[in-house]
């Protein structure tokens, strides 16, 4: 049986430190894991940044297509659906010009195809020079969407895959008892127990590449390629 996650809700504004701590702890308890709650503060401030057309891999909803006014916000899917705008294997998508794109959002798709560094190329093809990649994937995460789950990306590995990429952030996501509090967080009683305790415990402590649930990076295409003056 497929896992559903609760996608939680976009944070649009900048927030106080005490409000930011219950919002946090609200989602936690509704089944929001600490790896979404990340992107959703991450993925608004990088669409607000962003110039020209957007492709989203895996995007599935209509909140940005709807909100965002520098371009096209277009999603991109290997299943049709009421969102998807352009059907198609992220791994070659030619229906889309080099060059073309000011943004591309990829969120938790790496681990499901079986060449994810074809999706990183094919990325880095359709970026414009200076167009912004946003590229999320899974570290000590369980499985999900079985069977087509493949991969699980250390940083190291991370490292590799965007090397032709000028990184420009990283969020691990959270601690070792940020990891534990993800652990107790899918049985609903430990949840409320153990698990709130451990996630308090994580807001006090700094994220670890060793432990994080989620690795998401922040990219930009450089204006040439790496190596070329």
């Amino acid at each position: 049986m497929l896992r559903i996650y609760n996608a939680g809700s976009y944070v649009l504004a900048d927030e106080t430190r005490f409000i930011k701590f219950f919002r946090r702890a609200k989602d936690y308890l509704v089944g929001v894991t600490l790896a979404r709650q990340s992107i959703n503060r991450i993925k608004p401030k990088l669409v607000a940044q962003m110039k020209g057309d957007i492709v989203e891999i895996g995007g599935y909803d209509d909140y940005f297509k709807k909100s965002y006014r520098s371009g096209s916000y277009l999603n991109f899917d290997i299943v049709d659906g009421p969102q998807i705008d352009l059907v198609g294997d992220a791994e070659d998508m030619r229906g889309i010009a080099t060059e073309s794109l000011g943004g591309i959002m990829c969120v938790s798709v790496l681990e499901h195809t079986r060449n994810p560094s074809q999706i990183v190329s094919e990325t880095l093809r359709c970026l414009r020079p200076g167009g912004i990649a946003f590229i999320s994937v899974p570290w000590m995460f369980e499985a999900h969407m079985e069977p087509q789950d493949y991969h699980r990306f250390s940083s190291y590995e991370c490292e590799k895959l965007f090397a032709d990429f000028e990184i420009l952030d990283v969020d691990y996501t959270n601690s070792y008892c940020g990891l534990i509090a993800h652990l107790l967080q899918h049985l609903l009683v430990l949840r409320f127990t153990l698990g709130i305790c451990f996630f308090i415990a994580d807001t006090f402590l700094p994220q670890s590449q060793r432990w994080s649930t989620q690795v998401s990076a922040t990219l930009r295409k450089p204006a040439a390629p790496k190596g070329h003056a």
